[in-house]
């Protein structure tokens, strides 16, 4: 059901620019909990976004954020993935513990490059993304509703 639930809210959205970041928060939150069946405690989300009803965010966004995290990122019970989403100012800052798969396939950062696409073209603002200490940020951009 859950994942039946993930593929509607892809597909009721695929043609729509902006959705309400309460809605993406609750679609993203569905994502993680199959990621979770499969990882357990290894990967942990921490989700900090008052007011989520008040502003939009480009579709499916946070998800792709969320994968991203998870392809490039080793995790163990020892070691979990920690990935964190909180509004700040006028974003939603996605970050993560890095922590570098040793045998990861060759990324051509299309997930990241065609988000950061969307959101010039939908916002007319720019994604920003950083590694700051062993830490992954992303910073996307969000509008008041």
């Amino acid at each position: 059901q859950t994942l039946s639930k993930i593929y509607r809210y892809i597909l009721e959205n695929e043609e729509i620019d902006l959705v309400s970041l309460d809605k993406e928060i609750e679609f993203v939150k569905q994502y993680f909990d199959i990621q979770k069946v499969r990882d357990n405690d290894k990967i942990l989300l921490e989700i900090d976004c008052q007011d989520a009803d008040e502003f939009k965010v480009v579709p499916v966004s946070l998800q792709i954020l969320i994968e991203n995290a998870l392809k490039h990122n080793s995790r163990s019970e020892k070691m979990p993935l920690k990935i964190r989403i909180e509004k700040s100012n006028d974003n939603i800052v996605v970050s993560n513990n890095i922590q570098r798969k040793n045998i990861l396939e060759n990324s051509s950062k299309t997930g990241l490059l065609n988000l950061k696409e969307r959101v010039r073209l939908i916002l007319d603002k720019d994604l920003i993304y950083e590694e700051d200490y062993n830490q992954f940020i992303v910073k996307l951009p969000i509008i008041k509703s």
